[in-house]
């Protein structure tokens, strides 16, 4: 098992509420951290969350198969924001491996020491905004 917690960190960021930082030079390529949460489908989507609606911590990794960390407080990928509209850029991106959907987020480029990690959201996201 990788061991995620000395690579990041939680703190206040300047895009929104708290963001995810880096505590250590992290390599284009390399995974950062799992995004922990419960699968849901779509039918407990549309429960929770409305036909339309949108949840701040679920991420889509399939079909109608979302992961939902609003409950999982200490999942620290639930913490990245999405550089939109501001004067940064993204510098990860989710990735969903294997038959159990294990989903990480991934550096598209080399990342700095005390660098907010960043990762789209995607345009469903900012559609429903």
């Amino acid at each position: 098992m990788m061991n995620f917690s000395k690579r990041t960190t939680v703190k206040r960021s300047e895009i929104d509420g708290l963001g995810l930082f880096a505590r250590i030079p992290i390599s284009k390529g390399y995974t950062i951290v799992r995004y922990l949460g419960d699968i849901i489908d779509g039918s407990q989507f549309d429960a929770t969350y409305g036909k339309d609606g949108l949840g701040t911590y679920v991420v889509g990794i399939g079909d109608r198969v979302y992961l939902d960390a609003t409950r999982w407080k200490s999942s620290k990928g639930r913490y990245a924001n999405d550089a939109r509209n501001t004067r940064f850029a993204n510098n990860a991106r989710m990735v969903t491996r294997g038959w159990d959907l294990k989903t990480y987020l991934v550096a598209e480029r080399n990342i700095h020491r005390g660098e907010e990690i960043l990762v789209s959201y995607g345009e469903r996201y900012w559609s429903q905004k």
